[in-house]
């Protein structure tokens, strides 16, 4: 089965169960209340997040300086 967002992969484990990549930020939770298990050895995959904005938007957005 495969899912274009990780947010219904986890829903579809908790769920019913299976395996996935998870974003560690969005698995901590369940990790720590033993919902999910971390395959240990499994290989890790990083992801780049780039932003870009028009600085004519900074003072709408204060949090873009």
């Amino acid at each position: 089965m495969t899912f274009s967002n990780p947010e219904w992969a986890m829903k579809h484990i908790l769920e019913k169960g299976g395996s996935a990549y998870l974003p560690v930020s969005m698995a901590t939770l369940n990790l720590k209340l033993g919902k999910l298990h971390e395959i240990v050895g499994a290989p890790a995959f990083e992801r780049k997040v780039f932003l870009s904005w028009r600085t004519s938007c900074e003072e709408q957005f204060g949090w873009l300086r």
